[in-house]
């Protein structure tokens, strides 16, 4: 639950979400639309992005800060796998962040792992998740992994079944973007650890042989 005692310490007493579900565009048409995606890359037909922004908000003052982001993307495999299509052939197509994932849980015959996801499964990759520092202690980011089954499901009316992360220690750049922390910084050690550990007070359990973490929500 949020720490609604600290939020409020904070001049704040509530959150707020923005989420995107992104799909590429249907572009170059030039036949019936099933037939168009027919056409198109595995990963367009098959995986969707989530972007989501978080906000602290105070109704009475009519104010709004963001605080945080998370995205990633999501896929159910049985909407391939049903046409002999594996995660690998789809992973391919998405660039080295997400094949690198899929290549942790497909086992040697191509197949994702057993003991990791059924073939029924939504799967949803978590690629980037971050709370400002002065709110890390208000049980945000807690609230959001326990909630985003139910968070995806208004937004995209998905029902979620596992969720999958690499943790990674992010900060805000210069740009304002997230990067990977420096492996000059000599609290990185730490830092790593403090996020393991809020991955499994969180339900997350590393996968055998990798450094990706899931969470089984049923």
């Amino acid at each position: 639950m949020i720490k609604l005692d600290k939020l409020e310490k904070l001049g704040w007493d509530s959150l707020s979400f923005r989420a995107y579900i992104v799909r590429p565009e249907l572009e170059y048409v030039r036949e019936d639309i099933v037939t168009h995606i027919d056409g198109m890359d595995f990963d367009s037909q098959y995986i969707k992005d989530f972007f989501m922004n978080i906000y602290v908000t105070n109704p009475d003052e009519e104010e709004k800060m963001q605080i945080g982001s998370i995205k990633g993307r999501f896929f159910t495999l049985m909407d391939f796998t049903r046409f002999g299509i594996t995660l690998s052939d789809v992973a391919d197509c998405r660039g080295w962040d997400f094949e690198a994932m899929a290549s942790a849980i497909v086992g040697k015959d191509g197949n994702i792992k057993p003991e990791i996801a059924d073939e029924d499964d939504t799967i949803v990759y978590i690629e980037d998740f971050y709370i400002n520092k002065q709110f890390r202690s208000c049980g945000i980011g807690s609230y959001i992994i326990d909630n985003l089954e139910d968070i995806l499901y208004y937004y995209a009316n998905t029902i979620i079944d596992k969720i999958i992360v690499l943790p990674q220690p992010r900060v805000v750049n210069k740009s304002k973007g997230l990067q990977n922390i420096s492996e000059k910084n000599k609290k990185k050690d730490v830092i790593m650890k403090r996020l393991v550990s809020f991955y499994n007070e969180n339900g997350f359990e590393f996968i055998k042989n990798t450094k990706y973490m899931v969470k089984k929500i049923r």
